[in-house]
């Protein structure tokens, strides 16, 4: 019994070390992507008024 539950532990400790992996690459990449949009590109989340990371 004990096995399953070190399992699961583990399980639930690689999909948090996952998540905070996704969330600090989106975090990068919103923040490259910050600035005035070119021409022909479409404004998203309020990006003309300065864009902000969606925690």
């Amino acid at each position: 019994m004990p096995d399953v539950v070190q399992t699961r532990q583990q399980a639930y400790r690689d999909k948090l070390a996952q998540q905070q992996a996704a969330a600090a690459a989106a975090a990068a990449a919103a923040a490259s992507q910050q600035g005035s949009a070119k021409n022909g590109e479409n404004t998203a989340n309020g990006e003309e008024n300065g864009a902000h990371t969606i925690a």
